[in-house]
């Protein structure tokens, strides 16, 4: 797992099997900038509080860039993925299956702002309060982007 306040990469992350007793069960940053082509890879963890797979205040994923979270929960809000804001640029893909939280966003929980321009699909996911696929209190949608919510 990693704890970090910053971090920028470009090129591949890969999680697996991480647990958390607070937020992120394998990553926490502030926050998290995914350059052009990078790859993230979360699957099978947990977090005692929220962002099963990922805690961040910030997430920008740039193009090409893909995040791929499964078989994760947390404790409280936001199964796979805890964010403040997040942007998925055009090009870049963000996907979210077989997640669950004990409170908002089974699979995505944004707290401020969600600006899509790529893809964003979420799929088998389970919230016990409200927003079962996705909990975002801003979204914003360009022209060409694509939220698959099943």
């Amino acid at each position: 797992s990693v704890d970090h306040s910053e971090l920028s990469f470009g090129s591949a992350l890969q999680f697996q099997e991480c647990y958390a007793a607070g937020g992120g069960g394998a990553m926490s940053a502030t926050i998290l900038t995914a350059g052009v082509n990078a790859t993230v890879s979360i699957s099978n963890g947990d977090a005692g509080q929220s962002g099963g797979g990922l805690s961040s205040y910030r997430v920008s994923m740039g193009a090409g860039a893909v995040l791929q979270v499964e078989n994760v929960s947390s404790g409280r809000n936001g199964g796979g993925l805890a964010v403040e804001d997040m942007t998925v640029h055009a090009g870049a893909k963000v996907s979210v299956t077989r997640c669950d939280a004990q409170a908002h966003g089974g699979g995505l929980y944004i707290g401020a702002r969600l600006q899509v321009a790529g893809q964003v699909t979420v799929s088998q996911c389970v919230a016990i309060s409200g927003g079962g696929g996705l909990y975002a209190r801003t979204a914003e949608f360009s022209a060409n982007s694509v939220l698959l919510v099943s």
